[in-house]
């Protein structure tokens, strides 16, 4: 009977793990990347904060993606209905051995019934007329004689046409894996056998056309290897031709040719006897000299630390003295950099700053970060960028900065070019360039002091351009650190001062974004802190006027 399937519950753990691992992704982002959890749905800060931690936010949607696909997964296994689609079990297979080739079948004669019992039949041996010579036993069948065929034909009274059996079995050249089992041989067949040797005794030319050449087998003979024949010719076409030589001055002056003339008398005169024995016949009818194999010169192979060297030193001969020695470490990291690069294009810039020509290898190396960066391979566009900018730092700041800039935006991941641009933009007071290049650095340095330094002017940046939600998170994680700095030292008063100072700028920004519930809290703490602070230091007016105005702002945002 068909076998019936019922559920299906096989993926249902699968989806369950997978929606596992998607809420601990989620966790992970949220906790992590510094979610803005206290903003809820605010879709403003969420926004501000995928800007700031791209990385956190997409693993935040990626998690949530993998949730929903792994519960939506889990239902459809569990509540997947039970199929009644029949399955039908696959029959063995059994080999069987391949039928033996068998004689035409025999046609025969019945006689008449007969009531005494017939002799068995005595086979005849007969001959067609035809092109081809042919032969058969043609016999009588007595009525207890059964034919070895299956459905034997009964013809009576008619004649018995001779058929044509082939001299040899024709050769099998397909490989047999299994031996075809012999067929069984009846007692009738034998003595057929039997009789027809005397048969062959008395008609020679019957005994010729029967006898068979005894099975000979045929072992296959290996197919050619082409590639070992075109090999074998190409080494013979390629291998000069011997020298042969008949006389003893030819295998001397071969030999000379040959640098290895003949040094002594003894050799000479063991030549002469070779070629030529008083007159009668030669021991040996030609010397053959092998021309000898030309000897290559030996390959050097150069150290790669000397090339490199060569290549800084040529290269640090286009720098002004001033310069030179902090140009030197970071230009040998690089170079070495490129020596170790297998494209053909490093080679070539390679080759060009050991010869000293530095511009001809910045142009390559430019052109290769392009393409590089255009094939969408950002890491090493961001390595050639590195290299040009190292062969330009310290004696042409242009291009210099225009590398580390191409540097920074291809690789987010690197935070020493990301401090190194903010520092030189804070020098020449370029904010423009300076705000979204901190917004980088905020991504990967993780030193709270260097944060805190970070956070103070991403702040006060993005307020002046405009961008509160930005604003309002970098205040916050400021106001974090420092309450964390500030209970580590709860006796340094500046610590907590600022700690208060930086809720509430936060809760100012939060009631020009509108958001009432948020700023209110935040202002009640900040007055808890200043008033705390003014009671321990009631001289100071400063304090006691921030935290009055903290408290008049809560209670106007809670009334």
């Amino acid at each position: 009977m068909p076998e019936t399937t019922g559920h299906s519950r096989a993926n249902a753990g699968l989806f369950i793990g997978l929606s596992v691992i998607a809420a601990g992704l989620v966790a992970l982002a949220l906790i992590k990347g510094g979610a803005p959890l206290s903003a809820g749905l605010f879709l403003g800060d969420w926004i501000d904060w995928a800007r700031i931690a791209p990385t956190m936010s997409g693993l935040l949607v990626l998690g949530a993606l993998l949730f929903l696909v792994g519960v939506v997964g889990t239902l459809v296994s569990l509540m997947t209905p039970k199929s009644m689609k029949p399955t039908r079990k696959p029959r063995a297979r059994v080999d069987r051995p391949a039928p033996a080739e068998t004689p035409a079948p025999v046609t025969y004669s019945a006689p008449e019934p007969m009531a005494e019992p017939v002799a068995p039949p005595v086979p005849q041996l007969v001959a067609d007329n035809t092109r081809k010579a042919s032969l058969r036993f043609e016999a009588p069948a007595p009525a207890s004689y059964v034919p070895p065929v299956p459905t034997p034909v009964v013809e009576p009274n008619e004649a018995v046409s001779a058929e044509i059996i082939p001299f040899r079995p024709e050769p099998v050249t397909d490989p047999v894996t299994e031996p075809a089992p012999e067929p069984v041989v009846e007692e009738v067949a034998t003595e057929a056998v039997v009789e027809v040797t005397e048969a062959e005794a008395a008609d020679p030319i019957a005994a010729a056309l029967l006898a068979e050449a005894p099975d000979k087998a045929h072992p296959a003979s290996p197919p050619a290897d082409i590639n070992a024949v075109i090999n074998s010719a190409m080494r013979f076409m390629e291998s000069p031709a011997p020298t042969v030589v008949t006389s003893v001055a030819d295998v001397h002056a071969a030999r000379v040719e040959a640098e290895e003339p003949v040094k002594s008398t003894a050799e000479y005169k063991a030549l002469s006897e070779a070629l030529d024995l008083d007159g009668r016949e030669a021991l040996l009818d030609s010397v053959v000299l092998e021309p000898k194999a030309p000897v290559s010169a030996p390959v050097t192979e150069s150290d790669p630390q000397s090339d490199i060297a060569a290549a800084v030193q040529a290269a640090l001969a286009a720098w002004p003295d001033s310069t030179r020695p902090i140009a030197e470490a970071e230009l040998s990291v690089r170079i070495g950099q490129l020596y170790y690069d297998n494209a053909v294009t490093s080679r070539d810039a390679f080759a060009r700053l050991k010869s000293g020509d530095l511009d001809g290898a910045a142009g390559i190396i430019k052109d290769q970060a392009s393409e590089w960066a255009a094939a969408g391979l950002p890491g090493k566009a961001a390595d050639m960028w590195r290299i040009f900018g190292a062969l330009h730092m310290g004696r042409d700041d242009a291009h210099a900065m225009t590398a580390y800039e191409q540097v920074s935006a291809l690789d987010p991941a690197d935070g020493n070019i990301h401090m190194y641009l903010v520092h030189r933009y804070r020098m020449s007071e370029d904010t423009a360039k300076l705000l979204p290049v901190i917004g980088r650095a905020l991504g990967v340095v993780t030193d709270r002091d260097q944060r805190l330094d970070l956070l103070t002017q991403y702040a006060d940046l993005t307020q002046k351009a405009g961008h509160l939600g930005h604003t309002a998170q970098a205040l916050e994680e400021l106001s974090q650190i420092k309450g964390l700095q500030s209970a580590e030292t709860p006796d340094n008063l500046q610590l907590r001062s600022a700690h208060a100072i930086s809720l509430a700028k936060l809760a100012q920004v939060r009631e020009m974004q509108g958001e009432r519930t948020k700023a209110a809290p935040l202002y009640q703490h900040a007055h808890r802190v200043f008033a705390e602070l003014s009671a321990r230091v009631p001289d100071h007016a400063g304090l006691k006027a921030m935290a009055e105005n903290a408290r008049k702002d809560a209670e106007r945002l809670t009334a």
